[in-house]
């Protein structure tokens, strides 16, 4: 990874108002580079303990789940740049919550899927207002990467439609909840 995109990369995560998560593309099983300190307090683990790791180690046994084929298609179809979907995961502690995930393919120069950016967010029990104040962070938070990336020559195709309004799939994903207890 190019030391400055590092650096400006991990500032990023550290100042994010949001759950914040960067894997890079290129290597198997997409272990995570950089975590941010809100993703830890979502998630329960500390920084060191998620490094190197798949984010998938949150969904501990509950693997059938639709957005985890959601995500698979998303990684394999490199016309996907942007998906949201939502996760059955569990926190270091074991409580369930169920994670709105929004993932971003970050493109080098020459057009490549360098990064996954992604971030979370606990909507288990979000009210709408709280769901309009996590949209306003996360849209300046896109802004802010969407600069950052650009002055390193890398591309992200983020589609503000993608992160607009997800209320819907929250619905359908406390359904998921409910039913699996």
């Amino acid at each position: 990874m190019d030391s400055s995109l590092e650096t400006s990369l991990a500032k990023f995560a550290e100042n994010a108002r949001v759950a914040v998560t960067i894997a890079e593309a290129g290597a198997p099983d997409l272990p995570l580079n950089l975590v941010n300190p809100r993703f830890c307090e979502l998630s329960g683990y500390e920084a060191d303990e998620l490094i190197g790791k798949n984010c998938r180690l949150l969904q501990r046994d509950e693997r059938d789940q639709p957005g985890r084929e959601e995500i698979r298609g998303f990684l394999k179809n490199p016309a996907s740049q942007t998906i949201r979907t939502t996760l059955l995961n569990f926190r270091k502690d074991g409580t369930p919550f169920i994670n709105l995930v929004l993932m971003t393919k970050l493109l080098d120069a020459r057009n490549r899927v360098r990064f996954i950016f992604a971030s979370q967010f606990d909507v288990t029990r979000i009210t709408e207002r709280e769901m309009n104040t996590h949209e306003e962070k996360l849209v300046g938070d896109v802004e802010r990467m969407g600069s950052i990336v650009r002055e390193h020559r890398h591309i992200m195709n983020t589609s503000y439609d993608t992160i607009a309004n997800s209320m819907a799939q929250i619905a359908k994903s406390r359904l998921a909840l409910d039913e699996s207890r």
